[in-house]
C-alpha cells in the first residue's frame, strides 16, 4: 500500500492513516513425523487457514524541504511462528485464533516483532514478527510508483545438476529434499541450519525420478557432527579428514540412520583406497582387499582406514549369493562367508565381479568355510545345512532349511571350502531333541549340557543316524575331557585316559562321562592295525585291541598317537592279549598266527605277493613279545605255580611249589614250554603246556630247584640234585641217571644246551668249586671257588662253547669259557644270590644279577654294565632270556615290592602285579631264542 508526499518549501509533519484490509494464509507443511494429511481433515479438509484481518494503521511522516517520499504500508515480509497443540478431535477455535492475529498486526505497527505466549484450548502462538519498508526516493514520476515484487522460487522439474546444498519441498508430500551429491536427500527437520534458504517448489515424482544415491565422493555431516563419504551409495563415516572431507552438505541424523536415498552398503565393483594406500574392491557388501589392479581398481574414493576396519557400513563378508571371478576366470559364489567355487553356471554366476586371486587364497573378508546354520542347494535339489563348516545334507526341511543358495553338486562333492566334517565342539540338535558335540568329526551324544551345549544347529535325525558328513569315531589325536577332569585321546576309536599331558592333550573338547563310559561313537578297544607311541619312543601297533610291540616300522608304524606308557601298561581301553580269533602276520617271514587264549598259534604262510589282508601286520618279535613267546614261570605267595607272558598276566596251574624253591622253565623246539619245578611233596615235577604235569617220582634235596634246558632235535633235559645230594640228570626220552657228584648243600645247577644236540651242565660241587659235566667227557673241576650258598649260570654260545657266570667267593661276579677262563668282572654282588646269562646269535651274551646296591644290572659281552636302578627283593636272584628279533634280552626278576616285574627292550619295565614268594627267583624263556633255529 503506497503513497507519495510532497513536502513544501519549508517542509512539515504529515500523517497518514491507512485502513488494512487483509487474508493471511496459514499454510501446513509436512516434517517427519507429522501427519499433515491427518491434520488437514481434521480442519476440515482445508489445504490452510484463512484469516480476514482488518485494521488501521496510522503513521506520521516528517518530511525535509522540498522533497517528495513514498510512503510504503505493506507486510512484504511476514512471519508468523504458530506452534499448535492438535487435540484428537482436532478443533481449532478460529474466531479466537484470528483475534489475536488480528490484535499482534495492530500491535506491531510499523515495524518491530513482538513475542506473545498466548494459549487457546488446542493451540498456543509462540511469536509474529512483522516489518514494513520506509525509504526516501527521488523525485516522483507522474503517476503511481508501484516497486517491484520479488520473483517466487522456480519450480523444479528435474533435480539433474541441482548444487549440493539446493532445498527441495514438494507441493504434493509436504517434503523437504536436500542435494547431496547429485541426489535428493529427504530431510526430518529443519532444526540449525538444515534448512537455510528458500526451498524450490517440486513434486514427488521429480524426486522419485533423481538418482537413487549420492556420487562416489560426496560428502555429508549429521547433526552430531559425523562427516560420511559415499561409495557406491553408501555413507561411510570417515574418522578424520586426512582423506579429505570435501564441502559436507548439513544434513538430519535421520537421515542417514534411515538410509534415505542411500545404500546399506557400496554396490558390487566399487573401489576404496585407505591411507596405506590399500585398494577394496566391494562384493556384497564386504571390502575385498586387492592384490593388484590387474582386475581393475575404477576410481577408489579415498576413504580412512579406521573406516574399513569398523566396516562402517559394510558387509564382514560377502552376502549369500554374491559372486566373484578370479584372474583364472574360477567363479566363486558366497555361501554363509565363504567363497565356494562353482563348477559351472548352471546354478546361476550372476554378474561376477573380478576380484584378484590372492584375496580368494588369503580370505579377504571372507570365511574359510560357511557359518553355522547357512544353507544351499545342489542341481539335485539336495539341501545341506552347515555345522561347524560341514555341509550336513537335510532329509526334510523339518529342521529348517532357511533360504538355500543354489551351487552345483561339483562343489560340495569336492568340499570346496567346507570341511570334510564339522569342527571340534560344534553342536547340533536332532528332531528328537538330543544334542550331539563334535569332536575328532564324530557326533557324541551328550548326556547334559554341563560340559556346554553352545549354539546347536538344527538337523534331521537321519542325518547323525546316516553320518552324513561326520565320523563314526573320533579321528586319531582327538582329544575330550569329562566333568571331573580326565582327559581322554582317541586312538583309532577308542578313548584313551591320559595319565599326564607329557604327550600333549591338545584342544580337549568337553564331553559327559556319560557319554564315555557309554562309548558314544567310540570303540571299546583300538581298531587293528592303529598305532601309539609313548614318551620313550616305543611304538605299539594294535591287533584284536592288544598293543603289540614294534622293534622298528618294517611292518609300517603309520602315525602314531601320543599317549603315555602307562596307558600301555594299565591297558585302559585295551585288551591284554589280542583277543581270540586275531590274525597276526609276522611280516618278516610272512607266517601266519591266530590268538588263541593269549597265545600265537601258526596257521599256516601268507602268500608272498599278497601277504594276508586279514591278518595285523606285525614284527615277529611283536607276536613273540605279546603273545606268550616270552614267558616266565614263578612260585607265588601263594605257594603255587604261576606262569606270566607279558600281557597274560597270571595264570595260575594250581600246583604247590616247594617253599623257598623256584621254577624252571625252557621253550621247547616243537613249540610250547617245558617247567620243571619241586612240588611242595618234594617230587621233581615237569609241565608241559599241552599235556600238563608229570610227577617224576624223583626226590630233590630241600632248598634246592631245578635246571631244564630244550633239545634241538625235541624234548628237553633237566638237572637237579637229589636227595643224595647228587647231581642228577633227566630228560622226556631216558630214564634218571646218577652222576655220583656231589654238590654243596642248598645249591642248584644250571644247564644248557647246544645247537649240535648237547648239553653241559654248571654246579658248585660239595669242595665250594665250580664244576661242569657234559655226558661226553663227564666232569671238569674248574678250580674257581664261589660263594656258599649261590649257583652257577651257564649258555651255550654260537660258536658251538659255553660261557658261566657266578658269585665268586670273592663276591665279585665272574666269568669262565674255555678260551679266557676265570674272569673277574670287579662288580659286587648281594651275598646269598646269584646271576643269570643268555647268549645271542652274534656270539654275544649278557649277565643279570643282583648288585650289592640291591639293584638289578646287567653286564654284556659288547657294552658293559647297565644299573636298570630297578630295586630287587633281598635274597632273590634275576633270570634272563635273549628277545625275539634281535632285540637284546628280556629280564624277570622279584622286585623290592615282592612283585614280578620284567624289562624288555621294548616295553621297559613292566609289573604283572603278581606277588611272589619270598625268597624265590622267577625263570624266563622264549619260545623263538637261537637254540630254536
Amino acid at each position: 500500500m503506497n503513497q507519495f508526499l510532497q513536502g513544501g518549501l519549508g517542509g512539515g509533519s504529515k500523517t497518514i492513516t491507512v485502513q488494512l484490509n487483509a487474508e493471511i494464509d496459514l499454510s501446513l507443511q509436512g516434517t517427519f513425523g507429522v501427519d499433515v494429511e491427518a491434520i488437514k481433515a481434521d480442519l476440515g479438509g482445508n489445504a490452510g487457514l484463512k484469516f480476514a484481518v482488518t485494521g488501521s494503521i496510522s503513521r506520521t511522516f516528517n518530511l525535509p524541504p522540498n522533497t517528495t517520499q513514498l510512503a510504503v504500508f505493506g507486510y512484504l515480509a511476514n512471519v508468523y511462528s504458530v506452534s499448535m497443540t492438535w487435540s484428537p478431535s482436532g478443533c481449532v477455535d478460529n474466531s479466537i485464533f484470528g483475534q489475536v492475529l488480528r490484535a499482534l498486526i495492530d500491535a506491531t505497527g510499523g515495524s518491530g516483532s513482538v513475542s506473545v505466549p498466548i494459549t487457546g484450548p488446542d493451540w498456543s502462538l509462540s511469536s509474529v514478527s512483522t516489518k514494513a519498508f520506509v525509504g526516501p526516493l527521488p523525485p516522483a514520476p507522474p503517476g503511481v510508483l508501484n516497486p517491484p515484487t520479488a520473483p517466487a522460487p522456480q519450480p523444479v522439474t528435474s533435480v539433474v545438476g541441482l548444487a549440493d546444498g539446493t532445498l527441495l519441498a514438494t507441493t504434493d508430500t509436504h517434503r523437504i529434499y536436500k542435494m547431496v551429491g547429485g541426489a535428493p536427500v529427504w530431510q526430518s527437520t529443519c532444526a540449525g541450519s538444515i534448512c537455510a534458504g528458500t526451498p524450490r517448489p517440486t513434486t514427488q515424482a521429480v524426486i522419485n525420478a533423481g538418482p537413487a544415491t549420492p556420487k562416489d565422493g560426496a560428502t555429508l555431516v549429521d547433526e552430531q557432527g559425523d562427516i560420511y563419504k559415499f561409495v557406491g551409495g553408501a555413507p561411510i563415516h570417515l574418522s578424520e579428514c586426512a582423506v579429505g572431507c570435501g564441502t559436507p552438505v548439513l544434513v538430519s541424523t535421520w537421515s542417514v540412520a534411515a538410509l534415505e536415498h542411500m545404500r546399506p552398503y557400496p554396490a558390487d565393483g566399487s573401489t576404496l583406497v585407505d591411507e596405506q594406500g590399500d585398494i577394496y574392491k566391494f562384493v556384497g557388501g564386504a571390502p575385498i582387499r586387492l592384490a593388484s589392479c590387474a582386475v581393475g581398481c575404477g576410481s577408489p574414493v579415498s576413504i580412512t582406514t579406521w573406516s574399513v576396519s569398523a566396516l562402517e557400513h559394510m558387509q564382514p563378508y560377502p552376502v549369500d549369493g554374491s559372486t566373484l571371478k578370479d584372474e583364472q576366470g574360477q567363479i566363486f559364489k558366497f555361501v554363509g562367508g565363504a567363497p565356494i567355487h562353482l563348477a559351472t553356471c548352471a546354478a546361476g554366476c550372476g554378474t561376477p565381479v573380478p576380484i584378484t586371486t590372492w584375496s580368494v587364497s588369503t580370505l579377504e573378508h571372507m570365511q574359510p568355510y560357511p557359518v553355522d546354520g547357512s544353507t544351499l542347494k545342489d542341481e539335485q535339489g539336495q539341501i545341506f545345512k552347515f555345522v561347524g563348516g560341514a555341509p550336513i545334507h537335510l532329509a526334510t526341511c523339518a529342521a529348517g532349511c532357511g533360504t538355500p543358495v543354489p551351487i552345483t553338486t561339483w562343489s560340495v562333492s569336492n568340499i570346496d571350502h567346507m570341511r570334510p566334517y564339522p569342527l571340534d565342539g560344534s553342536t547340533l540338535k536332532d528332531e528328537q531333541g538330543q544334542i550331539f558335540k563334535f569332536a575328532g568329526g564324530a557326533p557324541i551324544h551328550l548326556a547334559s549340557c554341563v560340559v556346554g551345549c553352545g549354539e546347536q544347529v538344527p538337523v534331521t535325525t537321519w542325518s547323525v543316524a546316516n553320518l552324513d558328513h561326520m565320523l563314526p569315531f573320533p579321528a586319531d589325536g582327538t582329544t575330550i575331557r569329562d566333568e571331573v577332569g580326565d582327559t581322554f585321546k582317541f586312538v583309532h576309536g577308542a578313548p584313551i585316559h591320559l595319565t599326564s599331558c607329557s604327550v600333549s592333550c591338545g584342544a580337549p573338547v568337553a564331553i559327559s562321562g556319560a557319554s564315555i563310559a557309554d562309548l558314544d561313537h567310540m570303540l571299546a578297544t583300538p581298531a587293528d592295525g592303529a598305532t601309539a607311541e609313548t614318551e620313550s619312543g616305543a611304538v605299539y601297533k594294535f591287533g584284536g585291541g592288544s598293543p603289540l610291540p614294534l622293534p622298528n616300522c618294517a611292518s609300517g608304524c603309520g602315525t602314531p598317537v601320543s599317549i603315555n606308557q602307562s596307558d600301555i601298561d594299565n591297558r585302559d581301553h585295551m585288551n591284554a592279549a589280542p583277543a581270540a580269533g586275531t590274525f597276526l602276520e609276522a611280516v618278516e617271514t610272512g607266517g601266519l598266527f591266530e590268538s588263541h587264549g593269549g597265545q600265537a598259534v601258526p596257521v599256516g604262510q601268507c602268500p608272498a605277493a599278497s601277504a594276508c589282508p586279514d591278518a595285523v601286520g606285525v614284527n615277529a618279535a611283536s607276536i613273540a613279545l605279546a603273545t606268550g613267546a616270552i614267558q616266565s614261570a614263578v612260585q607265588s605267595n601263594t605257594g603255587f605255580l604261576f606262569l606270566n607272558g607279558p600281557v597274560s598276566f597270571g595264570t595260575d596251574t594250581g600246583l604247590g611249589v616247594m617253599e623257598g624253591t623256584s621254577p624252571a622253565t625252557a621253550a621247547l623246539a616243537g613249540g610250547g614250554y617245558e617247567g620243571a619245578f619241586q612240588a611242595n611233596t618234594g617230587h621233581l615235577f615237569a609241565l608241559n603246556s599241552s599235556t600238563g604235569a608229570t610227577d617224576t617220582q624223583l626226590a630233590m634235596m630241600p632248598d634246592t630247584s631245578p635246571a631244564i634246558a630244550p633239545l634241538p632235535g625235541g624234548g628237553f633235559v633237566v638237572a637237579f640234585q637229589a636227595n643224595t645230594g647228587h647231581l642228577f640228570v633227566w630228560n622226556s626220552s631216558t630214564a634218571a641217571s646218577d652222576t655220583q657228584l656231589a654238590m654243596m648243600p642248598g645249591t642248584s645247577p644250571s644247564i644248557a644246551s647246544a645247537p649240535d644236540g648237547g648239553f653241559e651242565i654248571a654246579f658248585q660241587a660239595n669242595t665250594g668249586n665250580l664244576f661242569t659235566w657234559n655226558a661226553t667227557i663227564g666232569p671238569s673241576n674248574l678250580g674257581l671257588g664261589m660263594l656258599a650258598g649261590t649257583n652257577p649260570a651257564i649258555t651255550g654260545l654260537a660258536t658251538d662253547s659255553y660261557e658261566i657266570a657266578f658269585q665268586a667267593n670273592s663276591g665279585n661276579l665272574f666269568t669262565w669259557d674255555a678260551s679266557n677262563g676265570g674272569l673277574d668282572r670287579k662288580l659286587g654282588m648281594l651275598p646269598g644270590t646269584s646271576p643269570s646269562i643268555a647268549s645271542a646269535l652274534d656270539g654275544g651274551f649278557e649277565i643279570a644279577f643282583q648288585a650289592n646296591t640291591g639293584h638289578l644290572l646287567t653286564w654284556n659281552s659288547a657294552t658293559g654294565t647297565a644299573d636298570t636302578n630297578l630295586g630287587m627283593l633281598a635274597g632273590t636272584s634275576p633270570a634272563i632270556t635273549t628277545a625275539p628279533g634281535s632285540l637284546g634280552y628280556v629280564e624277570a626278576f622279584q622286585a623290592n615290592t615282592g612283585k614280578l616285574f620284567t624289562v624288555d627292550p621294548v616295553n621297559g619295565a613292566l609289573t604283572s602285579g603278581l606277588g611272589m614268594q619270598a625268597g624265590t627267583s622267577p625263570a624266563v624263556a622264549n619260545s623263538l631264542s637261537w637254540s630254536r633255529q
